[in-house]
């Protein structure tokens, strides 16, 4: 015959150590994900701006006239000098550091040429310091060649 104090469930503290582990391996999860996500994104912005720099090159060579890429630091945007011509939005985590790239009042630019040529520069995605991708924009050439950093 069973005692009527024998044991069924689980005591309070059993349950308070099953939902604390629970709570440290979701943290672990969220944070991973998280990262993920927004090296994810950082990627995006990185092939936009390299398909940006492209279509500008493309641009000039059909067009026969040079076609500048401009980067504004105030308004967080790049865009090809075009009227009607779409814009990459930087994202707020991310800068671009540019050596090479023309200054006009407050923004930056970059011109690609009928013959392909450019007014070359390389610019670098910077994530709070480290470098996640730096594109070199040929001046001979006009390709843009883009080499992923250490940081992502």
């Amino acid at each position: 015959m069973k005692s009527p104090f024998e044991r069924f469930g689980f005591t309070l503290v059993e349950l308070l150590v099953v939902m604390a582990i629970m709570a440290v391996s979701l943290a672990l999860i969220f944070a991973t994900v998280g990262s993920g996500l927004g090296r994810k994104q950082d990627r995006r912005f990185a092939v936009e701006l390299g398909g940006l720099l492209r279509k500008a090159r493309n641009q000039a060579m059909a067009g026969g006239v040079p076609v500048a890429v401009v980067f504004s630091e105030e308004s967080r945007r790049c865009w090809i000098a075009e009227p009607g011509e779409g814009f990459v939005d930087i994202p707020a985590e991310l800068e671009i550091q540019a050596l090479g790239l023309l200054r006009a009042e407050n923004v930056l630019y970059l011109v690609f040429y009928p013959d392909g040529a450019s007014s070359g520069a390389e610019l670098e995605v910077v994530r709070r310091g480290a470098v996640l991708s730096r594109i070199r924009v040929d001046p001979l050439t006009g390709l843009a060649l883009a080499v992923v950093g250490e940081g992502g």
